[in-house]
């Protein structure tokens, strides 16, 4: 459950009008909060160096020099005209680093996404965003112009998806708070509607990235969280209270709040009906495992490096002259389960750093399976959603499916389970770690119920 990740780093600076942007130079320092739990601090800045415009955003969780202490990073670099030419994002934590990299190449646009080491390209459009929206915005603020419903239409990069996002930012409020602040939303596509605040010199004293984190000034600093009581906070915070997991007679109901939507990614494996969704049953053995998995299923990912050559090297010493796919699933798993250390870590799961560092959570544990499967010939899938526990109810967690969008096959490697079978509520299919925007929108929308067959 590391979904901050994703809903950090979003923080991409808006768009501007002229060509001297000297108006937005400075720089912020907001603390980021769970709940009432001081876990970080974000600090931003916009100044112009050697002809260009630099917009850089530093967000660190944590105590500092914290074996599990957590950084993100993200760097914009926009020409004299107020152009995007270069962006850049990267995440680090003892475990290791993932970076993006967007930049014209040769005469076309590119990202280059590291992750365990292996550096892949991904071809993209030309990026859209421009300094023209902030510019815009921040002028209105200092001028005192600015007006309740005044709207402004904006563009960011989205790395993880190599796309540019249309962005609506509309002002909501001239006059919030003690400090007369100026309130606006921030609406994009696939994630949850975000609050800022700026004060009258064009600062930002506030923000707000439902469900999880707000970021603001404070004038004394508290006690600082370790970066591993964020994934507790987050735990504690954001599971599904439920007294029982449904029983063989019964089927699971998800409804969903909000603007909140099922995921295209696993519509498949529910019967839409009027009041919400249906979860249909799934294969608990291996009788209808695909006899040849689509490539797609088998191509190496961001986060399932299954060309990686010690993951291919461990893929055949664990499972020398199997042929059976079920075997090969059961015993993959099952050493997944045996070989990392079951240890909370909030950082970009990838296969190959999790086969370096040995260890972590539930989204490591699905990645190396999911490569080490693939490596094998099998198309397995990281699956995102709710696994139900007793004593915890439905808790946020990542598995694999080995089977097939028509007859899902999952094995469980946190939890050591194949076929992993009962409660488990499949949100979101991820295999690149493009969708974690998704799931954010999901938490606190997500509710659950049993329905008689």
């Amino acid at each position: 459950m590391k979904k901050f990740l994703a809903l950090l780093v979003f923080l991409s600076t808006c768009s501007a009008n002229a060509k001297d942007f000297s108006l937005l130079t400075g720089c912020d320092t907001l603390d980021v909060f769970v709940k009432d739990a001081d876990i970080g601090t974000c600090v931003t800045s916009f100044a112009f160096v050697n002809g260009a415009y630099l917009s850089s955003e530093n967000f660190t969780a944590g105590q500092t020099g914290s074996p599990n202490n957590i950084e993100l990073r993200e760097i914009e670099t926009y020409d004299s005209s107020g152009r995007l030419v270069e962006h850049s994002q990267s995440m680090k934590n003892a475990g290791g680093e993932t970076k993006w990299v967007l930049k014209n190449d040769g005469g076309h646009w590119a990202i280059n996404a590291t992750a365990g080491g292996i550096t892949r390209k991904i071809a993209c459009d030309p990026p859209k965003a421009s300094l023209f929206s902030q510019m815009s915005i921040i002028t209105a603020i200092k001028t005192d112009k600015i007006k309740i419903g005044q709207i402004w239409y904006d563009t960011i990069s989205d790395l993880q998806n190599a796309q540019n996002v249309p962005q609506k930012i509309i002002c909501i409020d001239t006059n919030a708070g003690s400090n007369h602040n100026v309130k606006f939303t921030v609406e994009s596509e696939n994630s949850p509607t975000q609050t800022m605040e700026f004060g009258r010199n064009g600062r930002s004293t506030y923000m707000e990235i439902p469900p999880i984190f707000t970021m603001r000034k404070v004038d004394k600093k508290g006690t600082r969280s370790d970066s591993r009581d964020l994934v507790d906070l987050l735990g504690r915070n954001f599971n599904i209270p439920a007294k029982s997991a449904p029983s063989e007679n019964e089927r699971i109901k998800v409804t969903l709040g909000g603007d909140a939507k099922i995921s295209k990614s696993v519509r498949q494996l529910y019967d839409s009906i009027q009041s919400g969704w249906i979860l249909r049953d799934r294969e608990t053995s291996c009788e209808n495992l695909p006899a040849k998995y689509p490539d797609s299923l088998l191509a190496p990912t961001l986060t399932v490096q299954c060309d990686d050559p010690k993951i291919i090297a461990l893929a055949d010493s664990v499972c020398h002259g199997m042929l059976d796919k079920c075997e090969i699933i059961s015993r993959l798993t099952f050493h997944v389960y045996d070989r990392l250390i079951k240890k909370d870590t909030p950082a970009f799961s990838n296969a190959s750093e999790t086969l370096r560092a040995g260890y972590g959570d539930c989204g490591e544990h699905a990645v190396l399976l999911a490569a080490l499967l693939r490596a094998r010939g099998i198309g397995a899938q990281v699956m995102m959603g709710l696994v139900y526990m007793n004593g915890r109810g439905w808790c946020y967690h990542a598995w694999v499916n080995a089977g097939s969008d028509s007859f899902p096959l999952y094995a469980d490697a946190a939890l050591g389970r194949f076929p992993a079978k009962g409660g488990y509520i499949p949100l979101i299919c991820d295999s690149k770690g493009s969708h974690l925007d998704e799931i954010a929108g999901l938490i606190e929308n997500v509710h659950i119920s049993y329905v008689k067959k």
